[in-house]
């Protein structure tokens, strides 16, 4: 079964109901439960502090706890070993500007073997040296339509 990560920005879009037609396939493999999501707790953090600024808080609570409810849902425990990789990483990226979140993302890609559905060219490329799977869409093209 593939396992699908979505960056910050690409839920939402998903939440906004934009998500580009190439990414509509990949969620609804997730709602179909033959593709997983995969979360991690600081992900679910940063799209919580990100997005209640547009949605507010009581929003937010109710859309991560849809995220959380899904049958598709794979939630990944952090524990040393993949914490110290996504410290190697937000190190080894800093030149791509990577944020911790986006290295908790590329080490998730590269430990789980999931397929990063993301518009941050900092997580593109350093998917692209650690050989992780990638589906990047830039978000200033996505929001032109």
């Amino acid at each position: 079964m593939r396992k699908l990560i979505f960056d910050t920005n690409s839920i939402d879009l998903l939440f906004q109901e934009k998500l580009p037609l190439k990414w509509k396939k990949y969620w609804q493999e997730i709602k179909n439960n033959t593709s997983k999501l995969l979360l991690f707790e600081i992900l679910i953090t940063e799209i919580f502090f990100k997005l209640s600024r547009t949605y507010g808080s009581s929003t937010m609570e109710h859309k991560i706890l849809q995220l959380k409810s899904l049958e598709s849902l794979k939630f990944i425990e952090i524990d040393d070993n993949f914490a110290v990789l996504a410290g190697k990483m937000v190190n080894k990226y800093q030149k791509y500007g990577l944020s911790i979140v986006d290295s908790y993302i590329v080490a998730c890609g590269k430990k789980f073997g999931g397929l990063i559905i993301s518009t941050d060219p900092g997580i593109k490329k350093a998917c692209k040296e650690e050989k992780v799977n990638n589906n990047f869409i830039p978000l200033k093209a996505i929001l032109k339509k």
